[in-house]
C-alpha cells in the first residue's frame, strides 16, 4: 500500500532533499526498488532460486515459485525475504554497515529458525527446505 518510510515518500513529504537510495545510489528508493529491482535485492532472489522476477509488488498474487520449495507458506517466506530486505537496508542506512549479500542470506536462516518456532507442527516441516534454499548459496561464496 505504500505506506513505508522509503525515500520517496520522504521526499514527497519534503522530510529529506533527495529520493535516492543510499543502498545502491542508482535510483529512487520506493517499495518496487527496495524489494525487486536494487541490484543487491536482485542478486539475492536469484541466489535463493525461488522467485521469478517480478516488476511491482502490486503483481505478488502473480508469483510463480520455482526450485525446491513447499508451496505451504511460500507467502509467508516472500514476507520474511522481504523483511530481511528492509532490515538489511537499515543496517546499511542508519548503521552504515557494508551492504552485504551473505550477511542477509545468514539472517534471513536465523529469522527463518525463530519463526518456524510459530508455526503449527505440521507447517514445521517447510524449516529445512527454507534453510537449505539461504545456506546453498552461502556455501558457493
Amino acid at each position: 500500500m505504500n505506506r513505508l518510510p522509503t525515500t520517496v515518500n520522504l521526499h514527497k513529504k519534503s522530510i529529506i532533499p533527495s529520493p535516492t537510495y543510499q543502498l545502491c545510489n542508482t535510483c529512487p528508493e520506493d517499495t518496487d526498488h527496495i524489494f525487486l529491482a536494487c541490484p543487491l535485492a536482485s542478486a539475492s532472489w536469484g541466489l535463493i532460486q525461488v522467485l521469478h522476477m517480478l516488476t511491482s509488488l502490486s503483481e505478488i498474487h502473480t508469483i510463480h515459485w520455482s526450485g525446491d520449495l513447499p508451496e505451504r507458506l511460500n507467502s509467508t517466506f516472500f514476507l520474511l525475504c522481504c523483511w530481511r530486505l528492509w532490515n538489511h537496508r537499515n543496517e546499511v542506512v542508519f548503521q552504515h554497515l557494508a551492504p552485504s549479500i551473505n550477511r542477509l542470506l545468514r539472517c534471513c536462516a536465523n529469522d527463518a529458525k525463530l519463526w518456524a518456532n510459530r508455526f503449527k507442527l505440521a507447517d514445521q516441516a517447510v524449516l529445512p527446505s527454507w534453510l537449505a534454499s539461504f545456506s546453498s548459496p552461502l556455501h558457493l561464496m
